[in-house]
């Protein structure tokens, strides 16, 4: 099995190679476990999956196929093996991408279409062989999901406060108004009448106007084929709450 040991002796060979090129490296460590599962899978000793490891790290197709002839892997393993370099500029990327995406709280309309431009970018990077492939988009695909799923549960939160919100809203509202329209059953001077049917008439307005938006709010979960049959269900639901409702 390649182990930590394995894995630090290549890290090592990295660092010291781009050493000699200048002291001022930056060595990038991405995926490696996926390389080092990858490598598991084929069942090969240690010393030909650190040659692998060498191999991939300079990006040699023609390396990766002669340690794989070698190690006398199938036409398809050794393919697929060889697609490996390139994968690191193209599919790679896009993982490391949309992990970065997914990881943050940002899910902005342009945050959103960059994560939905990824399938396209995942496509144009080729086939690569069912193996490898599958073990790839596995990754890709939970890593997509894991942003969609957050993306739905804020979008739900933000749904339902609003909802709560205009609810309430329109509780009071309608309280105000049963009030209102009992204060007009009263003896009451003309003056004073003509100021509570004004405010009456405010005050439906505005009923109607917070069940319009609620109704647009609830029109899926209500499995209305309208906005006015949305409504008519929300009038539905207050009367038989006891609630008056405004004509």
């Amino acid at each position: 099995d390649v182990d930590n040991y394995t894995i630090t002796e290549v890290i090592a060979l990295a660092a010291e190679s781009l050493n000699t090129v200048s002291e001022n490296y930056i060595l990038e460590l991405a995926h490696m476990s996926f390389v080092v599962e990858l490598l598991e899978s084929l069942q090969v000793s240690r010393n030909t999956q650190i040659e692998f490891l060498k191999q991939i790290r300079i990006k040699s197709a023609d390396g990766i196929r002669l340690v794989a002839e070698k190690a006398d892997l199938s036409t398809l393993q050794i393919e697929s093996l060889c697609k490996l370099p390139t994968l690191y500029g193209d599919v790679m990327s896009t993982i490391e991408e949309a992990k970065k995406i997914a990881e943050g709280t940002d899910f902005s309309k342009a945050v959103t279409d960059t994560m939905k431009s990824l399938d396209v970018k995942w496509k144009a990077a080729g086939y690569s062989g069912k193996e490898l492939n599958d073990k790839l988009w596995e990754e890709f695909s939970k890593i997509k999901e894991t942003f969609w799923d957050a993306k739905k549960e804020r979008a739900v939160a933000r749904f339902r406060a609003q909802l709560d919100e205009k609810t309430k809203l329109l509780d009071s509202t309608k309280k105000n108004l049963d009030d209102l329209q009992y204060r007009l059953t009263l003896e009451l001077k003309n003056t004073l009448k003509e100021d509570i049917e004004r405010r009456i008439y405010l005050e439906k307005a505005a009923v109607e106007n917070l069940e319009k938006e609620i109704a647009e709010l609830k029109m899926p979960d209500l499995n209305a084929a309208s906005l006015e049959a949305a409504m008519s269900m929300i009038e539905g639901t207050a009367r038989s709450m006891g609630v008056t409702v405004a004509e």
